[in-house]
C-alpha cells in the first residue's frame, strides 16, 4: 500500500476523519460568530435609517401647511395665517433626536469593523483547515481501493504471462493433437479481454465523488458510494459463438487436455 497514504497514526493520534470533525466544529464557532457580528453591525445600520421615514412623514406634514399656506394666500391673505399642524413641531423633534441617534449607531455600526474583518478571517482560516482536512480523508477512503488495484494489476499480470506461457508450449503440442488449437483461441481470447465500464459508468464514479466530497463537509463519517461496475464490450461478438457461455467451451478444453496426455 501506499506508504503516503496508509501510514497509521501515533498512538493518541487523532484519525483523519476525527480531525475533520474537528476542523468542522471550527468552522461552524467560526461561522456563527461572524453571523453574530454581522447581524449585530446590520442592526445599527438598520437603526441609522430611522431619521429617513421621520423625514417622510415630516415633509408630507410641511407640504400639507404650505397648501394651507397657498389657499390662505389666494383667498385673499385674510385673517391669521394657518397655523402648522402640531405635528410638525413633534416631527422635527423626532427627527432631531432620531438623528443623533443615526449618528451615534452609525459610528457603532463602523467601530465593528475591525471584528468583522477578524471574524472574516478566522472562517476564512477555519474553511481552508477543512478543505485539507478533508482532503486527508479522501485520501484513506482512497488508499484501500489503491492497494486492491496494484495487487489486482500485479495478479492479472501474473496470469497473463502464466497464460502466455502456456500459450507458446502448447505450440509444440499442435502435432500432437490439434484440437490444442481450441486452447490457444481460448488463452488468446482471454489475453485481449478488456472490460469498460458499464454505461453511465464514469459519470456514476464522478458523481459518487462529488458526493462524498460535498457529504464530507458537514459529515466527517461520510463514505464513497460503490464503484460502478465493468463489462464485456464484446460480450454481443461472443454469444453467438458460444451459446452456452464458458461452459461448453471448457468442456472442450478440458476433452482435448485429456487427449494431448
Amino acid at each position: 500500500m501506499n506508504a503516503q497514504l496508509a501510514a497509521a497514526p501515533a498512538a493518541n493520534t487523532p484519525t483523519a476523519r476525527e480531525c475533520l470533525q474537528q476542523a468542522q466544529a471550527k468552522l461552524k464557532e467560526a461561522t456563527d460568530n461572524l453571523q453574530r457580528i454581522h447581524d449585530q453591525r446590520q442592526k445599527l445600520l438598520d437603526f441609522a435609517l430611522n431619521p429617513d421615514a421621520i423625514k417622510v412623514e415630516l415633509e408630507a406634514a410641511r407640504n400639507e401647511h404650505t397648501a394651507a399656506l397657498k389657499a390662505w394666500a389666494e383667498s385673499g391673505a385674510t385673517g391669521d395665517s394657518p397655523t402648522p399642524p402640531a405635528s410638525v413641531a413633534k416631527l422635527e423633534a423626532k427627527l432631531a433626536i432620531a438623528q443623533r441617534e443615526a449618528d451615534a449607531a452609525d459610528a457603532a455600526a463602523h467601530a465593528l469593523d475591525p471584528a468583522l474583518a477578524a471574524a472574516q478571517q478566522a472562517a476564512d482560516a477555519a474553511l481552508a483547515e477543512l478543505k485539507h482536512r478533508r482532503t486527508h480523508v479522501l485520501y484513506q477512503i482512497a488508499a484501500p481501493m489503491i492497494d486492491e488495484y496494484q495487487q489486482a494489476a500485479l495478479k492479472a499480470n501474473s496470469l497473463r504471462e502464466h497464460l502466455l506461457g502456456l500459450g507458446h508450449v502448447g505450440k509444440d503440442l499442435l502435432d500432437e493433437n490439434r484440437g490444442l488449437s481450441g486452447l490457444s483461441m481460448a488463452i488468446g481470447d482471454a489475453i485481449r479481454f478488456r472490460p469498460v465500464l458499464e454505461p453511465g459508468g464514469a459519470e456514476a464514479s464522478r458523481q459518487a465523488w462529488r458526493d462524498v466530497i460535498a457529504d464530507l463537509g458537514g459529515d466527517a463519517s461520510a463514505e464513497l458510494g460503490a464503484a460502478p461496475a465493468s463489462v464485456d464490450p464484446d460480450a454481443r461478438i461472443r454469444r453467438p459463438f458460444l451459446p452456452h457461455a464458458d461452459t461448453d467451451r471448457d468442456t472442450r478444453i478440458h476433452a482435448n487436455l485429456r487427449g494431448a496426455a
